[in-house]
């Protein structure tokens, strides 16, 4: 189960290599006068996670030479990126790409652990890895079209650790205009840099799939 209270933290890559080519530094002169190894430094800049003390000395050695700018501002939010995700997902359905296309990565997964899908309701053999932002964009537009929602009707709840969120929520689904069992779902989002590689998706597919059953027998 992921925890929330490791110390340690993404790092914003885009902002501290700007700061540091504004102090006009190599990566080797940050890490001396920062007191941490080069190799550090190369792993901050690459969207590695850092200690909380060290972002912290990263900081106040920014401070020291005329860079205002606070360990939280160093900081990459990997909850609220996965945040935007989910609201998306809530807000826009199948158009959930308009505003967060930019925070996934162009080889993005999209797994569905458990076997059933909307693949299966269009007339295609079962899908359970959805790949690139094009494999998405066709997940989303199968699913939608099998299925209704009400939007904005998300409450969910995050946990991180590291370079990982997972973000748990229950949502209803409408098939053929009958409302299915209520549906928990869990999603693992798993970061490269500050961007969304892939994100693995759970849920209690076996009561929803008796019910499609049903609701197509008895159609």
């Amino acid at each position: 189960m992921l925890q929330t209270s490791s110390r340690f933290r993404c790092i914003n890559p885009d902002k501290l290599r700007a700061i540091r080519l504004q102090l006009g530094w190599s990566q080797a002169e940050l890490a001396k006068a920062s007191g941490y190894s080069e190799r550090s430094i190369r792993k901050a800049e690459k969207g590695g996670s850092l200690n909380l003390d060290t972002i912290n000395d990263l900081a106040e050695t920014f401070l020291k030479h005329g860079v205002e700018i606070s360990a939280d501002e160093l900081m990459f939010d990997i909850v609220s990126v996965a945040r935007t995700f989910v609201e998306s997902y809530d807000a826009l359905g199948a158009r959930m790409l308009e505003a967060c296309e930019s925070q996934l990565s162009s080889d993005f997964e999209f797994n569905r652990t458990n076997t059933f899908n909307a693949s299966e309701l269009a007339g295609m053999k079962p899908i359970s890895n959805w790949v690139g932002l094009d494999g998405f964009r066709t997940f989303l537009h199968l699913f939608f079209r099998v299925y209704k929602r009400k939007p904005n009707s998300l409450t969910p709840v995050y946990l991180s650790n590291n370079d990982r969120v997972a973000a748990r929520y229950d949502e209803t689904l409408y098939y053929q205009g009958h409302k299915l069992p209520t549906m928990w779902v869990n999603l693992h989002f798993f970061f490269r840099g500050s961007l969304i590689c892939q994100i693995d998706s759970e849920f209690n597919y076996l009561e929803i799939a008796r019910e499609l059953e049903r609701i197509n027998k008895s159609s």
